[in-house]
């Protein structure tokens, strides 16, 4: 099971190691869970990560549900 904080860790091993089942699966759970009350989880996340794994964006997805409310 995913979590929240830890999604965008699991996305980028999934790519680095050429997992595609688990680079789904954390995609998919990031589409299907976001939303506006959690999308500052997933903005921390995201930007703690890109910070480790430079040149990959993973806030792209989020802004839009920052913004709503």
């Amino acid at each position: 099971m995913l979590q929240d904080k830890a999604v965008f860790e699991m996305l980028s091993l999934a790519q680095d190691l050429g997992v595609e089942e688990l680079r789904l699966a954390c995609e998919d759970h990031v589409t299907s869970t976001l939303s506006p009350l959690n999308a500052c989880t997933f903005l921390a996340a995201a930007m703690e990560t890109q910070e480790r794994a430079s040149g990959k964006d993973y806030l792209g997805p989020l802004i839009p549900f920052i913004f709503l409310e």
